[in-house]
């Protein structure tokens, strides 16, 4: 239906929103994060276009290309299909989480596989995405 359009739509934006304003910090948090993208400018900055990039914003970055299973297993860890016993590192401070949460209880299971796989669809137009862990959003060991 439309309005659950509009609220897929709203939390895509705020993922590619919420992963740029999580990205690691250097060793000491003082020193700031490893994006280079400016706080100021990251709403503007943190869109769909950014994630489908190879020129990543970081001033340094460790990378992996991922099989198609490891793309799925980071997917579901974004986008879990059944709500998570515990959030890891990360997931309780982003925005688009808890929507998405909200949104897959509210919906039966058809529906939700519905919805499930309109955002893998996006996703997987996607070049890069944070290396997920079960327990953080951004492994950088």
């Amino acid at each position: 239906d439309e309005d659950t359009a509009t609220q897929v739509q709203v939390l895509l934006e705020q993922f590619f929103y919420d992963l740029l304003q999580e990205s690691p910090n250097k060793k000491a948090a003082s020193e700031g994060s490893w994006t280079n993208i400016p706080p100021r400018q990251r709403s503007q900055e943190a869109t769909e276009t950014l994630y489908r990039s190879f020129a990543l914003p970081f001033f340094a970055a460790q990378y992996t290309f991922c099989t198609g299973q490891q793309w799925d297993l980071h997917f579901n860890r974004l986008f879990p299909a059944q709500l998570p016993t515990t959030m890891g590192q990360n997931f309780r401070k982003c925005t688009y989480y808890h929507k998405w949460l909200d949104l897959i209880a509210s919906l039966g299971v058809q529906s939700r596989n519905r919805v499930q796989a309109a955002i893998r669809q996006k996703f997987n137009t996607l070049v890069w995405i944070p290396f997920t862990g079960s327990d953080r959003i951004w492994c950088t060991r």
